[in-house]
């Protein structure tokens, strides 16, 4: 996913460049008002007011002062609750270490419980995050995995729940780059790579700048050694022009010790691609030792020499075990998506089908979720190259998700700055924490709290969703909802860093 799709970066442009920009504006009438459209439609949710709607008998859970960031429930309906994390920039209730608590929803009194946590485990640097569940099919065991962030790092902890004891028995930590606590940011027309630090989702601490002399697109790190290896343009009026007789060059640049006073790089200019050969896809055992690559041959009707694969995912089906593989491709530039059977005894995939739709246009990840339904990412909502473009300079977040089966195509737009989500086992109902105003969370004043909205989608593969707000309130009841999750008639609201509120919902 292209990094302008989720941050939002301050740039500087010269004047040719945007007065370029401004006249495709208004040579394009339609984009004109989509733009306009989009953008107010983005500003309103920071500065949206809300209109109160409760829930009958909702009460605030005793005991639960810091925050209940988030909520997890058994189907035995024991709820979880992780309590107290901080975040720089946001307010704390306590200068406690956090805790995970229980709630059993069955019981009329409503009493939480705190899981003693067992084993060689650092409690007092304990500031957990996101929760959730696991029940291993074999055994029945219950395991609870804990995002955790001490002294600001990201890890992930897995607890063995033993309920006749009250307890959180300690198994292992899990840390990896790809937990991360630093974001790199290729910005494009200042010819530099930005470091931040990460402090919490919304939050990122600026660190510092490194020149790199050229217009850096994708960036990626090599997980071994961290060094940043980027995919540069050299000459950026080439490559807005894209003339095929003065083609634009290519550079590849290294970046050593990023964090260090003083990074290393070095360049390996003019290197167009590494292959001209259509693309392929591969299958490793990571059980094998010799860990070698096997090359999958593609058998049917297909045009092999266009294959241009970018996403792919894998699909079990339930009744009869197979295995299908959806993969994204860009044959001549287009987006589409080829639905392949694996046979593993063949080492083969036959080709069964190709799947093309107007809002499949910009496709870039792709998870199946039948065997031929998916959920899509589109990385640019334009088509045209020139308004792409326009798109990447103004760091314009439009990426969608589409949902795609035989029978419908569609998008879900809640309106609102949705936290967590949580789906009802029996239902299948989506169930949102949102914050209703995202500047009045971002400033996070005690005078003028962020309010809550708890939002339920129900139908979410029909023709027609219902998107229904359950709850809203001000602030004055509960400041900032980041999660619902609903039982039989109870409904709990947990927050980022305050109370946790227990409605009943029929």
């Amino acid at each position: 996913m292209w990094a302008h799709c989720v941050t939002t970066l301050k740039w500087t442009v010269n004047l040719e460049i945007y007065g370029w920009a401004a006249t495709q504006m208004v040579s394009n009438g339609y984009f004109m008002i989509r733009m306009i459209h989009l953008v107010l439609r983005h500003v309103s949710l920071w500065y949206r007011e809300l209109t109160q709607n409760y829930l009958p008998n909702c009460h605030h859970i005793e005991g639960i002062e810091c925050g209940s960031e988030d909520i997890t429930i058994l189907e035995n309906g024991l709820a979880f609750l992780s309590t107290c994390v901080k975040q720089p920039d946001i307010p704390s209730y306590s200068d406690e270490p956090g805790r995970i608590y229980t709630l059993n929803l069955l019981d009329s009194e409503r009493k939480i419980k705190e899981l003693n946590i067992k084993g060689d485990f650092d409690k007092d640097s304990f500031n957990p995050h996101g929760i959730s569940l696991y029940t291993d099919d074999k055994d029945g065991a219950v395991y609870l995995f804990v995002i955790n962030h001490p002294q600001g790092n990201s890890q992930v902890e897995i607890f063995q729940f033993v309920e006749n004891e009250n307890a959180l028995l300690y198994i292992k930590t899990i840390r990896h780059e790809l937990l991360p606590k630093y974001l790199y940011v290729a910005n494009l027309l200042k010819h530099k790579i930005v470091v931040f630090e990460i402090q919490k989702s919304t939050v990122l601490s600026h660190i510092k700048e490194v020149d790199v002399g050229s217009l850096c697109d994708n960036i990626e790190v090599d997980r071994e050694s961290g060094d940043l290896w980027l995919g540069c343009h050299p000459n950026g009026l080439k490559w807005l022009f894209h003339d095929p007789n003065d083609p634009p060059g290519s550079e590849v640049i290294k970046i050593e010790n990023i964090l260090s006073e003083k990074p290393q790089g070095l360049k390996y200019p003019g290197v167009p691609s590494y292959s001209d050969d259509p693309g392929k896809i591969y299958t490793l055992n990571l059980f094998d030792l010799d860990l070698k690559i096997v090359g999958l041959k593609i058998k049917g009707q297909f045009d092999k020499d266009s294959f241009n694969p970018h996403g792919i995912s894998v699909y079990t089906d339930d009744e009869d075990g197979a295995v299908y593989l959806f993969v994204v491709n860009h044959p001549q530039g287009k987006s589409q998506v080829e639905i392949f059977r694996f046979v593993e005894s063949e080492n083969a995939l036959y080709y069964i089908k190709t799947i093309r739709h107007e809002l499949l246009h910009n496709v870039n990840d792709i998870v199946a979720v039948g065997t031929e339904s998916f959920y899509a990412t589109n990385d640019h909502y334009f088509t045209n190259e020139i308004l792409k473009l326009v798109e990447l300079l103004l760091s314009l977040p439009w990426c969608d998700v589409v949902y795609y089966s035989p029978q419908t195509v569609q998008e879900v737009h809640v309106g609102s700055i949705c936290d967590n989500i949580e789906v009802n086992r029996e239902s299948g109902d989506l169930w949102l924490g949102c914050h209703p105003n995202g500047l009045k969370f971002l400033l996070s004043d005690p005078n003028d709290p962020p309010g809550s909205e708890v939002i339920r989608i129900e139908n979410i593969l029909s023709e027609k969703p219902k998107v229904t707000q359950v709850y809203a309130d001000d602030g004055s009841v509960i400041i900032g909802s980041s999660v619902a999750t609903q039982y039989g008639g109870k409904l709990l609201i947990g927050t980022v860093y305050q109370k946790a509120l227990i409605c009943d919902f029929e």
